[in-house]
C-alpha cells in the first residue's frame, strides 16, 4: 500500500535541476583571490571537492565570497534514482545518492530568486559559472560569521536581557527566511545554525543543497522519506523524520478511520513517525500499518525551535531526536519546557510556549512558519513596525 499523496515520481530529488543553469564565464581577472576561507565537499570517499575563498570581482564594491567545487561533484546525482521513496524501501536504488546536491543547490538559488521581494535574510547567489573543472558559486559575503558560533560569542560576553533580544531578533529574520521559502513550495530540510550566516548582525541563510519542493504542481503537500545521513543534522532533524523502511503492527487508534494518516507516538517500535492505516482498519484492533513519510515544512519549523533552544542556552536539547537517545525519550514523556527546568533555564513564558508548539512530536500539530510570525514572543517587533529590531 503506497502512502497517501507519495504517488510514484512526485518527490522528485531532482525537480530544481530545471532551473540550474550556468552563465557565462567572466573574463580572466574578473576575480581577484583574497584568501581562502574553508574547505567544501567531501565526496563519498571522504575527498574535498572544493573550497571557499574570498575574492575581489569587478562587478562588486564589496568582497564575495566564491565557492569553487569540481564539477564532477557538482553533477554526482545527475542518472541516480530520483524518486525519494524508491531510495528508502527495499530494494533500494543503487548507486545511493549523496547527500550534498550542489546541483540542487544551484537550482534552488535560481528558483527563489526568480523574483522580486525576497527578503535579505535568505544569502544571495550573484552568479554561477564554469572556469575550467571548477564551478564557480559567487555569493553575497556575510561579514559575521555562522550563527553557532556566534551564539557561543554571545553567551560568555553579554547577559541575559541582551541575549534575549538577539534571540528574538535573529529568530524573527529565520523565520522571514523560511516563511517566503515555504511561500513558494520550497523546503530546506538543512536548517541549522551552522547553515545560518550573520551580515553584521542579520542572519542569511544557505546551504540548499538538500532543498526539495513541498508541494506537488496540482498543490497537494509532498512525502518525503530518507533520513539517516541524507537529510538535516542530528540536532535538528524531527523525530517524523526518522522513517521505518518496513511495515509496522499496531493497534489503530480510537477515533481513527482505514486509509488515515496519523501519528505513530513510538508505543510499540522505536519510531516517532506517521503511518497509512490500512484502508480496512478498525479503531482497537491490531493492524498493519504503512510508514507515510514527512512533510517538509513542518520539518523545517521544528529545525528552527531546535535553533532557538540552542541560541537561549547555548546547549542542544539532544543528541538526536530520536528514541534512542535518553534525554530525547525524556523530553517526549515530559516536554520541552520540563528540559529547561531540569537544567536550570527558565526563559520567558513566550518563549517556552514557541519552543513547546513548534518541536511538537505530532509533526501535524506544530505551526506553520507564517503562524509563527504572529506568536505572541515577536509582538515587540510587531509593535515597533521594524523587522529585527
Amino acid at each position: 500500500m503506497a502512502a497517501p499523496d507519495a504517488a510514484a515520481g512526485e518527490a522528485n530529488l531532482n525537480f530544481f535541476y530545471e532551473f540550474a543553469t550556468l552563465d557565462d564565464s567572466p573574463p580572466a581577472g574578473d576575480f581577484v583571490k583574497i584568501r581562502r576561507i574553508a574547505e567544501c565537499g567531501p565526496d563519498p570517499h571522504g575527498v574535498n571537492q572544493g573550497r571557499i575563498e574570498l575574492h575581489m570581482w569587478s562587478r562588486s564594491e564589496e568582497p564575495v565570497a566564491v565557492k569553487r567545487v569540481k564539477s564532477d561533484f557538482v553533477y554526482i546525482n545527475r542518472g541516480r534514482e530520483p524518486d525519494d521513496r524508491r531510495n528508502h524501501f527495499p530494494p533500494r536504488a543503487s548507486p545511493r545518492r549523496h547527500q550534498e546536491d550542489m546541483l540542487t543547490e544551484i537550482g534552488t538559488y535560481r528558483y527563489l530568486f526568480r523574483e522580486g521581494g525576497v527578503p535579505e535574510y535568505i544569502l544571495r547567489m550573484h552568479t554561477v559559472f564554469q572556469r575550467g573543472d571548477d564551478i564557480w558559486l559567487v555569493l553575497e559575503n556575510a561579514t559575521g560569521g555562522d550563527l553557532f558560533n556566534r551564539c557561543l560569542e554571545v553567551h560568555t560576553g553579554e547577559g541575559r536581557d541582551a541575549i534575549s533580544q538577539r534571540v528574538r531578533r535573529w529568530m524573527w529574520q529565520l523565520l522571514q527566511a523560511v516563511s517566503y521559502m515555504h511561500g513558494r513550495a520550497v523546503g530546506h530540510r538543512d536548517i541549522s545554525l551552522e547553515n545560518v550566516l550573520l551580515n553584521g548582525d542579520d542572519v542569511r541563510l544557505m546551504d540548499f543543497g538538500q532543498a526539495v519542493r513541498s508541494h506537488s504542481e496540482a498543490g497537494r503537500e509532498l512525502r518525503y522519506f530518507r533520513y539517516f545521513g541524507q537529510a538535516g543534522k542530528d540536532y535538528y532533524r524531527p523525530c517524523n523524520m526518522y522513517v521505518p523502511a518496513a511495515p509496522l503492527e499496531w493497534v489503530a487508534p480510537t477515533g481513527s478511520s482505514g486509509g488515515q494518516v496519523v501519528f505513530y507516538p513510538g508505543t510499540v517500535a522505536d519510531f516517532f513517525c506517521e503511518v497509512a492505516l490500512p484502508p480496512d482498519a478498525v479503531p482497537g484492533e491490531r493492524c498493519t500499518v504503512e510508514p507515510a513519510g514527512y512533510h517538509v515544512r513542518p520539518a523545517d519549523v521544528f529545525a528552527c525551535a531546535v535553533c532557538a533552544f540552542i541560541l537561549s542556552t547555548s546547549l542542544p536539547p539532544w543528541k538526536v531526536a530520536h528514541p534512542s537517545d535518553g534525554t530525547f525519550k525524556w523530553v517526549c514523556r515530559s516536554g520541552i519546557v520540563a528540559l529547561l527546568r531540569a537544567w536550570g533555564h527558565e526563559l520567558a513564558p513566550e518563549v517556552e510556549d514557541f519552543m513547546a508548539r513548534a518541536m511538537n512530536m505530532d509533526a501535524s500539530q506544530r505551526p506553520t512558519s507564517d503562524a509563527l510570525l504572529e506568536h505572541a514572543w515577536f509582538e515587540p517587533i510587531r509593535r515597533e513596525g521594524v523587522e529585527g529590531t
